[in-house]
């Protein structure tokens, strides 16, 4: 019988799913996790975090089917606000600036005096605020310029959990078009 697997890498958790074609559930798993706050409106989570929970929640899901049978994973996350800095070898360089995270606001303000708002919100289809990545990302590069200058990507979680499996980055239109929030 031919599965499939579903991941779904969230603030709190990760989930797995295993699903046969008939649509029945042969297995779950899930591992849970917080989000780290080190200073008032700081939201972050290391990448390494996740990858940990995806492993452990596949590595107990394909225990409940015979080797050969699962036929696909999927894996879906979070919004991953700024995305994981990663060097050119694809290691992380920082934690990811997740959605909660809030402390951009002098980069809001930075934008709100320097670019023209109305194209921004043509081209993009979102406003200033401290909620979307590239303001996420101007902060890092203006508070932590050591590692603004070896970031060679920003990924989203689950592309990030994509390469540390399979050696290859490939992000999907959804987590793309999140990535930064432009």
């Amino acid at each position: 019988m031919d599965q499939v697997i579903g991941v779904d890498i969230g603030t709190q958790s990760t989930k797995a799913v295993l699903v046969g074609r008939d649509g029945a559930i042969l297995a779950q798993a899930s591992r849970a996790y917080a989000p780290d706050t080190p200073r008032p409106n700081w939201a972050e989570q290391h990448a390494d975090v996740w990858l940990d929970a995806v492993v452990a929640c596949l590595a107990e899901v394909v225990r409940a089917v015979p080797e050969g049978d699962i036929k696909a994973i999927c894996i879906s996350s979070l919004y991953g606000g700024s995305g994981i800095p990663v060097d050119a070898d694809v290691r992380p360089l920082y934690p990811c600036l997740i959605w909660m995270d809030r402390r951009a606001e002098a980069q809001v303000a930075w934008v709100r005096a320097n670019l023209d708002l109305a194209r921004l919100g043509r081209v993009t289809g979102n406003g200033v605020d401290s909620y979307h990545g590239f303001t996420k990302m101007l902060w890092l590069r203006d508070e932590r310029p050591d590692v603004w200058e070896r970031t060679a990507l920003f990924l989203p979680p689950n592309a990030y959990v994509i390469q540390r499996l399979t050696g290859e980055i490939a992000v999907d239109h959804s987590s793309a078009g999140n990535i930064g929030g432009v």
